[in-house]
């Protein structure tokens, strides 16, 4: 019986009684309109989530990983004006982003700095720097003429909403990604002992 309560069976059967303690108690809240609207809330959340659950199997934590998502997302949408086409906007923000990942990742196996510290360092970093240099107001909006952008955040297929669709495509690609790949730890432990 011991066995049978492991962390992920205990979480889940506290998330199946929230659910149903809602349900019974809150009106509405079992109906469609309300559950793909918390499906689709926390969707942004599910990907972050995988994001963070392949850096711990890999035995790191990424404490910049919220920052960096929001400035580089604020910072594309800033970029995006008349004189700058969404797309290369994009383009940069993405590189923004990956160059935040190979900085905490220089600094965390070349320098050895734990990457609780250096990844929390560098989301303070982030997000100040964003804040002052980067994002010129408080409110960042989607530029005009940029319709299909709004639609994988906004929109739907076939009644799902989009940000649900990009999530379940995010989550296939990780399994796929765990699935194909395999990390040499006896390469590890033999470089170690010497």
């Amino acid at each position: 019986m011991q066995r049978w309560f492991t962390q992920e069976r205990i979480v889940l059967c506290l998330a199946l009684l929230l659910f149903v303690g809602f349900s019974l108690f809150l009106s509405g809240f079992a109906n469609q309109e309300n559950l793909l609207s918390l499906v689709r809330s926390v969707s942004v959340l599910g990907i972050l989530g995988l994001a963070m659950a392949l850096v711990v199997i890999g035995r790191g934590i990424d404490l910049s990983l919220v920052s960096t998502m929001a400035i580089s997302v604020a910072w594309t949408l800033a970029l995006a004006t008349p004189q700058r086409s969404l797309a290369e906007a994009l383009m940069l923000g993405a590189a923004f982003a990956i160059g935040v990942g190979l900085v905490n990742g220089l600094l965390i196996a070349y320098a050895e700095i734990p990457a609780l510290f250096s990844t929390l360092a560098m989301g303070t970093f982030i997000y100040g720097l964003g804040r002052l240099k980067m994002i010129p107001l408080d409110v960042v909006y989607v530029p005009d003429g940029a319709a299909w952008f709004t639609h994988i955040g906004q929109g739907e297929f076939l009644g799902v909403p989009m940000p649900v669709i990009v999530f379940a495509g995010v989550a296939a690609a990780g399994a796929v990604f765990l699935r194909v790949t395999r990390v040499d730890a006896d390469r590890k432990l033999t470089h170690l002992e010497r």
